[in-house]
């Protein structure tokens, strides 16, 4: 009787083990797909509006923030254009090179700048 609920037990873990490693698996593999979507769909962020929060001019890098289908992700910003953005302000991006995202101030499109 002991020798059965040991066998038992045994498999019982063995079960679980393997259908957690399933789904482990199955997880990760899901992950990975829907991270290389978004990262290949990077052109649909031109001419999105985004807001600083590491403030950068055209001689550094910064950050900002883009707020996209109920999420939001962070990008290295750069510009080509003379301006110092500070946190808070609106950006258009325009380019996407190299992982970096170029920008303009968003006020240009309204003749504010």
């Amino acid at each position: 009787m002991n020798s059965t609920l040991l066998r038992i037990a045994l498999a019982s873990v063995l079960v679980g083990v393997f259908c957690g490693g399933v789904i482990v698996f199955l997880i990760f593999t899901i992950r990975r797909k829907i991270l290389a979507n978004s990262l290949s769909h990077n052109h649909s962020l031109i001419g999105r509006i985004g807001t600083v929060y590491i403030p950068f001019d055209h001689r550094s890098k910064g950050k900002i923030r883009v707020h996209i289908d109920h999420s939001t992700r962070e990008f290295i910003a750069l510009t080509d254009y003379p301006h110092s953005f500070q946190p808070g302000d609106q950006v258009l991006i325009i380019q996407i090179k190299n992982s970096f995202v170029y920008v303009i101030p968003a006020d240009i499109l309204h003749g504010s700048i």
